[in-house]
């Protein structure tokens, strides 16, 4: 097993990070495929693999749920912080009290700020959810499922503002894609 990157190291070469998520999300969804891994057991595995791969303070995976297109949520379903370990999530955001960032993160796929506290976008979450945790940066990126949008996939950084690369958006792109093909094929077997 990996040892853990410190949290605010700088993230591998974008080959080698790619590379290395693309290997390990491989083995994750083979395992879940296989029923060697139950689904909450898969998703603690990733939030701990890109812990590591990107050297952040925290990771976590969020699903997608509400009753209409323009009255979504964000759920939490699974977190690893360096300082915690690993957690079940049950975190909720709500699109009609955080409507600027999800409506950015909708609409580009990919949400990116180097400091949370200064970002226009991200003002209502900073009370309640980046200052409790000491979250100062973050980098989400959705990821659908058969088409329809399904989850966010969301690595994040405590204590200094951190830039995230162009390099390691691409990278955390590639590995939400992934994740949503294991959790595709995942959903077609299981009916």
């Amino acid at each position: 097993m990996k040892t853990q990157a410190p949290a605010g190291a700088p993230a591998q070469d974008s080959m080698s990070l790619r590379e290395t998520l693309a290997q390990t999300i491989r083995a994750h969804s083979a395992d879940l495929l296989a029923d060697r891994l139950s689904s909450s057991g898969y998703r603690d595995r990733l939030c701990v693999a890109l812990q590591q791969a990107f050297g952040c303070s925290r990771a976590s995976l969020w699903r997608f749920g509400g009753p209409a297109a323009d009255d979504l949520s964000l759920t939490c379903v699974a977190a690893f912080d360096v300082a915690e370990g690993a957690t079940p999530g049950g975190d909720v955001l709500r699109q009609v009290e955080y409507r600027g960032y999800f409506e950015a993160l909708l609409q580009s796929g990919v949400y990116a700020s180097s400091d949370v506290l200064t970002d226009p976008h991200l003002g209502g979450l900073v009370a309640p959810y980046f200052l409790p945790r000491g979250i100062r940066s973050l980098l989400d990126t959705t990821f659908k499922v058969n088409g329809r949008i399904f989850g966010v996939v969301c690595i994040e950084q405590t204590g200094e503002p951190r830039h995230w690369s162009v390099r390691e958006q691409h990278a955390l792109r590639h590995a939400a894609s992934q994740i949503s093909l294991a959790v595709a094929r995942y959903k077609s077997r299981d009916g």
